[in-house]
């Protein structure tokens, strides 16, 4: 079991950080077909994981704070400064979304939305572009 985990981790690791971020925006949005079953849990788990970065937001303040002060040198324009100083917390937001939401949005997809004929999804207005 520990040598799945650790593989499953090393997957993780290799995806593309845009993909997570866009795939956990989706999970929490029932505008993408998605039903209340994955969206609310996804959303609770998402809620549970910034609370839980919050006391990490404060150990990492140095750290982030540095970090941030030299990002301002740089890029003044583009600067986010509440998701370089509460890097933990918009993680662990991430991770609790897609940890939660994930397994939930697999079973209501081989259950539900991967037998819908294209024709519902478009009546319900889940495909735009067909």
């Amino acid at each position: 079991m520990r040598k799945f985990l650790s593989r499953l981790c090393f997957c993780v690791l290799l995806t593309s950080c845009n993909a997570l971020v866009t795939y956990s925006d989706q999970l929490v949005d029932e505008s993408t077909g998605r039903s209340s079953f994955v969206t609310k849990p996804a959303s609770l788990g998402g809620i549970v994981g910034f609370i839980v970065g919050i006391p990490l937001d404060i150990v990492t303040l140095p750290v982030t704070y540095f970090i941030y002060i030299s990002q301002k040198e740089e890029d003044e324009e583009g600067l986010d400064s509440l998701s370089t100083l509460l890097f933990p917390s918009f993680f662990l937001w991430r991770g609790g979304v897609v940890l939660i939401g994930a397994p939930a949005d697999f079973l209501e997809f081989i259950f539900y939305r991967g037998w819908v004929k294209a024709s519902s999804k478009k009546s319900l207005g889940i495909i735009e572009n067909l």
